[in-house]
C-alpha cells in the first residue's frame, strides 16, 4: 500500500491508497481535477463527534437537546451571524418547535393557516376562533370545505386560463381592426409570426360565437377576467374594454 495525505495547514493526515490508483493519479497528475463534494461529505462521516447539551428557551419552557461540539462552538463564537434567519428557516423552525407539543394541544401548522384563510375567503364563510388554535380542529375545518374550495378553484383556474388566451386574441383583433398592420401587432404581442396574429383574430371571432351559448355567471367572470389582463398587460394600447353587450 502506498500512502496519500491531507495537508491541513501545518499539519498533515496521512491515509493508506492503492498502489495501482497512486500510480494511475501519479501518472495523470496534470490532468486530474478537483475533488468532488462527496470528499468533504466522507471525511464528516470520519469524525466521530462529541455532544453537549444545549437548551431552546420559549417563555418559561426549556426544550433541551443534544448538540455536536464543535456546531456548539462556532455557535458560541458566531452568534451575531446566526441570529439572522430567512423566512423559509424560520418557518422550519416554527414547525419543528410546534412539534414538541402534545397532538391533541398542538396549534395549526403556517401552511394549514394559510389554507383555511385562502378557503375562508373563497367561500366567503367565518373561522371559528377554536380553528386557529388547535391542529385537529383546523384539520376537520380543512376536510369540510376543502372539496367546495377546490371545485370553486379549479373553475377560477379554468376562467383564467381561457381569459389569459382570449385577452391576446381580443388585442389582435382590436388592433387589426384600428387598422395596424401584422407586423405592427406582432411586434405589440411579442409573436415572431405574423400568420400567429392572423389565427388569434380567427380564434377571436369564433370564441364570441360561443361566448353567447356560455352560462350567464360564467361569461361575467370571464369578462371580468379579461378587462383585468387588458388593464394590466394592454393598457398602453388605450383599448377599450369588453363588454357582453358589444359581443
Amino acid at each position: 500500500m502506498k500512502e496519500m495525505k491531507i495537508i491541513l495547514n501545518d499539519s498533515e493526515i496521512v491515509f493508506p491508497i492503492r498502489s495501482d490508483l497512486y500510480e494511475a493519479i501519479c501518472d495523470n497528475s496534470e490532468y486530474l481535477t478537483a475533488l468532488p463534494p462527496e470528499f468533504i461529505y466522507l471525511l464528516k462521516q470520519m469524525i466521530v463527534p462529541s455532544y453537549d447539551k444545549a437548551s431552546l428557551v420559549i417563555g418559561d419552557a426549556i426544550l433541551d437537546f443534544q448538540i455536536e461540539r464543535y456546531l456548539l462552538d462556532y455557535l458560541s463564537e458566531n452568534k451575531d451571524r446566526v441570529c439572522v434567519f430567512d423566512e423559509n428557516q424560520l418557518f422550519e423552525l416554527h414547525e419543528i418547535v410546534r412539534k414538541t407539543i402534545p397532538y391533541n394541544k398542538r396549534p395549526p401548522s403556517q401552511k394549514q393557516i394559510s389554507y383555511v384563510i385562502r378557503i375562508s375567503e373563497m367561500l366567503n364563510i367565518d373561522i371559528p376562533a377554536k380553528v386557529l388554535k388547535c391542529s385537529d380542529t383546523c384539520s376537520s375545518f380543512i376536510d369540510t370545505y376543502q372539496y367546495e374550495y377546490q371545485e370553486i378553484e379549479r373553475f377560477y383556474r379554468d376562467l383564467r386560463s381561457e381569459a389569459n388566451r382570449v385577452s391576446r386574441w381580443f388585442v389582435a383583433f382590436s388592433l387589426f381592426q384600428r387598422e395596424d398592420s401584422l407586423e405592427s401587432i406582432a411586434e405589440k404581442l411579442g409573436v415572431v409570426r405574423e400568420a400567429t396574429i392572423e389565427k388569434y383574430m380567427a380564434s377571436y371571432v369564433s370564441w364570441k360565437e360561443s361566448f353567447l351559448l356560455m352560462n350567464e355567471g360564467y361569461q361575467l367572470g370571464l369578462i371580468d377576467f379579461i378587462n383585468d389582463i387588458l388593464e394590466a398587460d394592454f393598457s398602453e394600447l388605450n383599448l377599450h374594454p369588453i363588454k357582453p353587450t358589444s359581443l
